[in-house]
């Protein structure tokens, strides 16, 4: 189930955001091990994939409730668990990306959009 978010400013022609989390992975660094999300972002024009662990998912729930007090938490996600969770994280997305202007704030654009086809 991919996203689709109506864009609300800007843009050429009203095209839309689709958001999808394409695949899962594990990321070995010196902090030690993370899971991590594959998310394909696109638009008419272009597309890229941004790379997320786990912890930011949670760090972004936590930031878009203080904007959204009703927003419900992102499912809690065990790194050994990625695909059976990916459902329902994406799910969580779509649901936060249907809410209005979220798409344009800074943390969500930051989100789905810094470091852009940069693997880990």
């Amino acid at each position: 189930m991919a996203s689709q978010v109506a864009q609300q400013e800007g843009g050429s022609g009203g095209g839309g955001l689709f958001v999808e989390i394409s695949g899962t992975g594990v990321l070995n660094s010196a902090e030690g091990t993370s899971g991590l999300f594959i998310i394909t972002v696109s638009q008419p024009t272009s597309s890229w994939t941004v790379y997320r662990r786990v912890a930011t998912f949670q760090a972004l729930s936590q930031h878009l409730s203080a904007m959204v007090p009703t927003l419900q938490a992102c499912p809690p996600v065990a790194d050994n668990q990625l695909e059976a969770a990916r459902e329902g994280v994406q799910g969580w997305l779509h649901n936060v990306l249907l809410i209005p202007g979220v798409a344009q704030t800074p943390v969500m654009r930051n989100f789905l959009c810094a470091e852009a086809n940069l693997p880990p």
